[in-house]
């Protein structure tokens, strides 16, 4: 880097302008590939830790050993679904759908939370939770589709006559300012 003292420009010469504009340029260029190169490692490292094996060896471990602590069923599936995280990658794993569902149910008390979350645990991504939430396009009044899918639960054979009554419940809510209701209107 060029060390260069403030100068009054109206004190230089042109060809000393020229020059100090060059020499200001080719500090410039340095400082953008350099900027280019630091930005390019950050982007080729990612959001990844590689391991050391035996680092890896633990930490599988400590997952194993998380299953035998748990208490409850969601804790063991839990800790049964961190362990298969572990072992795949992000696209090649199949959420349990108690899983999903939680994670829909901490996605919508705080996506902040969640996010801070998934850095610290494998938690389904936000694009999975949403092809989830999305499933019926949500337009105004009542849907056919919500309808077809109460009826069709109302109809499962297991259940009794007296668990088959649904009821619909319509409550006050608070929307967003920013929110889009339909991205496509």
């Amino acid at each position: 880097m060029i060390a260069t003292a403030p100068v009054k420009y109206s004190v230089l010469s042109k060809n000393q302008m020229i020059e100090r504009m060059k020499s200001l340029h080719d500090e410039l260029m340095k400082i953008k590939k350099q900027r280019d190169r630091l930005k390019h490692k950050v982007d080729t490292l990612g959001s990844t830790i590689t391991l050391h094996e035996n680092d890896h060896h633990d930490f599988i471990q400590i997952i194993a050993e998380g299953e035998n602590i748990a208490k409850t069923p969601f804790q063991r599936l839990f800790w049964e679904q961190q362990a298969e995280a572990a072992k795949k990658t992000s696209r090649g794993m199949r959420w349990h759908p108690l899983m999903i569902r939680w994670c829909i149910l901490l996605r919508h008390h705080s996506q902040k939370a969640y996010e801070t979350m998934r850095h610290c645990v494998s938690l389904p991504s936000q694009r999975t939770l949403r092809d989830y939430t999305h499933h019926i396009k949500a337009r105004p009044g009542f849907s056919d589709e919500v309808d077809q899918q109460i009826r069709n639960a109302a109809q499962i054979s297991s259940i009794e006559e007296r668990e088959r009554y649904s009821v619909l419940l319509i409550d006050e809510m608070h929307i967003r300012e920013d929110l889009v209701f339909d991205k496509h209107t």
